[in-house]
């Protein structure tokens, strides 16, 4: 049984989890991308594209993402969001945003596989992509804190507070981080 992913207005798609015998499957290499080696920063902290995903936690949360270790995003239509997931690379990074109940940033995830069509739908348009998580945060970061931020007044998340999926830019990244996000 499948949870819902992403919200952007319409309703959810079904939450997909990797695994054996899930369909194509992520390098081995690739899953767990982003570790860092000896004292190297991991790539998610380094400056990687970082996106924002969001998600209710009544229907999947970050803790599934921890316990699943895996999952394909899908659920999104939003023409807006479809584009932010079309440019999702492997290893960048993935704030999930816990929508609805909590309104805030919880934990930390990464792309292990770039977008692809909906297998599941018949519209080539309707993308999903492949994330697992790196780690909870040790203090959820609230809407309310990213608000009181002046720099943030125009993340995305701020603006267009419908939009599922949106790009997080390097100075709005570096505000988050300073709040926690990290």
């Amino acid at each position: 049984a499948g949870a819902r992913g992403c919200a952007d207005g319409k309703p959810h798609g079904e939450q997909r989890h990797g695994g054996a015998g899930s369909g194509e499957e992520v390098a081995a290499g690739e899953r767990h991308r982003g570790l860092g080696e000896g004292n190297q920063r991991p790539e998610y902290i380094r400056g990687m594209p970082t996106l924002l995903l969001k998600s209710e936690p009544s229907v999947y949360s970050f803790d599934d993402l921890l316990r699943d270790g895996h999952a394909v995003w899908d659920g999104v239509a939003n023409a807006q969001a479809l584009i932010v997931l079309a440019g999702a690379k492997v290893g960048d990074e993935v704030l999930i945003y816990h929508s609805n109940d909590g309104k805030a940033i919880v934990g930390l995830a990464k792309v292990t596989r770039k977008a692809y069509p909906d297998p599941k739908l018949a519209d080539p348009k309707r993308l999903v992509i492949e994330i697992a998580p790196v780690k909870a945060l040790k203090s959820p970061v609230t809407l309310a804190e990213i608000k009181a931020v002046p720099g943030l007044a125009d993340l995305a998340l701020v603006r267009q507070s419908r939009l599922s999926c949106m790009s997080v830019s390097r100075e709005h990244r570096s505000l988050l981080r300073g709040l926690g996000v990290r």
